[in-house]
């Protein structure tokens, strides 16, 4: 209930306990029950919107999953900076891009959220494991022809998983095409029934 109508039936309140039970007159009844409902709009804190809903979620869970984004890229960019192959690094610090330009447009446009979903929650945490295993795997100092190969399959997967987040991040930037298209189309509409 907002705040000036709770205030609002507290004064009357007050006004009708003034003038009936203690038997006030009708100017002092009035006044008791203005200087109640004044006091009530001082006190009363204002009521705490319920948080719409953005994507089937509220505002606080997209908020979070924002943040949740956001920390995942900056772990991957901090991985990526450690690995001692500057061929790699680069390649990593490549894939932190898209995946920060993503991350901006769904905080940006929180309605995306639900169609980023995968990415935010598998393929992100997938990369950040994959590249830390990289990591653990030269830090151990490996040189077996496995282990090679290994590697070698590594540089092959940072391709398919930048080309993997540029599709994300094109389906997203279609989704937003598409919706100013939309706008464009029905405000054209609009000022041509007017005769704008």
């Amino acid at each position: 209930m907002k705040k000036w109508v709770l205030a609002g039936l507290g004064g009357a309140a007050a006004f009708l306990l003034a003038l009936l039970l203690l038997r006030f007159s009708f100017p002092w009844s009035v006044g008791v029950g203005v200087v109640v409902w004044l006091l009530l709009t001082l006190v009363l804190p204002e009521p705490v919107p319920e948080a719409p809903k953005v994507a089937g979620m509220t505002t606080r869970e997209a908020q979070e999953a924002i943040r949740e984004a956001q920390a995942k890229v900056r772990r991957l960019r901090a991985l990526g900076r450690r690995l001692p192959a500057a061929k790699v690094r680069l390649r990593v610090s490549d894939i932190s891009q898209v995946a920060e330009v993503i991350v901006d447009g769904l905080e940006k446009d929180p309605k995306d959220i639900p169609a980023a979903r995968r990415f935010l929650d598998y393929y992100l945490d997938a990369t950040i494991t994959v590249v830390n295993r990289y990591k653990d795997l030269l830090d151990r100092g490996g040189s077996s022809e496995q282990v090679q190969e290994v590697l070698g399959r590594f540089e092959g997967l940072l391709d398919a998983i930048h080309a993997t987040f540029e599709k994300q991040r094109d389906r997203l930037l279609r989704d937003d095409v598409l919706d100013l298209d939309t706008d464009i189309t029905v405000l054209k509409r609009m000022m041509d029934m007017e005769g704008l």
